[in-house]
């Protein structure tokens, strides 16, 4: 955009990324299994699936025979501190930022869709599909 590193880094104070996931349509909503190697590939211990109510929609009059009726939003939020201020005036690459704001306990849209997952809300596919997730080796 042709803004200079160190007035873009003294400007902001929180970057917000959102996208929209379609979610699982109430009316042919089922109960679902995961499988193991699917869980290990999300992030998901064993203790939190236990918890986990996963579902997926049949497909149904309803939602046209998606299995999907409506959509729900995953955020990420970058809160500029003095540590990723400077990552941003001298220029350091995203996947650099991305690295230490995970240090700092900051979740990506990967995580937030994680989260609707384990709510029951919308599928894997769903994030995969919408979400940047680094950690995430297809060739498992």
């Amino acid at each position: 955009m042709g803004i200079e590193p160190y007035l873009l880094a003294s400007t902001l104070n929180l970057i917000v990324a959102q996208r929209l996931v379609r979610k699982i349509c109430p009316h042919c909503k089922e109960p679902f299994e995961i499988s193991d190697f699917s869980l290990k590939r999300l992030g998901i211990s064993p203790q939190q699936a236990e918890k986990a109510s996963f579902s997926h929609g049949k497909g149904c009059k309803h939602c046209g025979g998606t299995g999907y009726l409506g959509r729900l939003p995953i955020f990420e939020f970058l809160i500029i501190d003095n540590d990723i201020r400077k990552k941003l005036i001298n220029r350091d690459a995203e996947s650099e930022i991305r690295k230490l704001s995970q240090q700092k306990g900051y979740g990506g849209l990967f995580e937030s869709g994680v989260s609707k997952i384990i709510e029951g809300l919308t599928t894997a596919e769903e994030v995969l599909k919408v979400t940047f997730a680094e950690n995430i080796n297809i060739d498992d």
